[in-house]
């Protein structure tokens, strides 16, 4: 019977090194058990700085939302797909959203999910409206400046638009907060080793 002392240290020793050595996340993340495309999900979902749009739908019910994660980027700049790490469109009663990623994420890519262009840039002083396109998987995500207007829908059509399209800096988790989603997968991933070990 393992000690249940030395799990909880492995865990914070985990959470220690995904926090303060990105490089070394991957290792971190092969050692906790999960595949290589849900090591890249998570990545994905939890580097670069986060924005978030949301716009008023004028055929869809509501609000719509994204999240946009960069690196390397400053507001004002000009947006390159180098600096995209993913993107989220949040399902809508018209849209079943959309997810499409950077090109540090191989395997998601090779699924489908790689997105091909990122244009434009987010103003300096958000929140505001900004003029983006987003393209990939067939699909095109575009905001304007101008007017505030905004599309989602495949490359010949919309599915969503709207009026009032806004972007702002998302708030970035606590480091708290970054941990308890790391020890909670690790714990699943140590389950999951548990039941197969039986």
């Amino acid at each position: 019977m393992t000690n249940p002392r030395c799990g909880v240290a492995a865990v914070a020793a985990l959470t220690l090194a995904v926090l303060t050595a990105a490089p070394a996340r991957s290792e971190v993340i092969g050692i906790i058990g999960l595949s290589g495309l849900q090591a890249e999900i998570l990545a994905a979902a939890t580097s670069g700085t986060p924005y978030t749009f949301t716009g008023t739908c004028t055929d869809c019910s509501g609000v719509a939302t994204a999240t946009l994660r960069l690196k390397g980027y400053t507001p004002g700049a000009a947006l390159t797909l180098a600096n995209l790490v993913s993107f989220a469109y949040a399902p809508t009663n018209l849209f079943s959203g959309l997810g499409l990623y950077g090109p540090d994420f191989p395997l998601l890519i090779a699924s489908g999910s790689g997105a091909g262009m990122l244009t434009g840039s987010l103003p300096a002083g958000l929140p505001g409206a900004a003029d983006i396109t987003i393209t990939g998987a067939g699909f095109t995500f575009t905001t304007s400046l101008a007017d505030g207007r905004w599309s989602i829908g495949p490359t010949i059509a919309d599915t969503d638009h709207g009026t009032e399209g806004t972007w702002s800096v998302a708030a970035i988790p606590e480091p708290g907060s970054v941990s308890l989603l790391i020890m909670a997968v690790g714990g699943i991933a140590g389950l999951a080793r548990r039941r197969r070990a039986d």
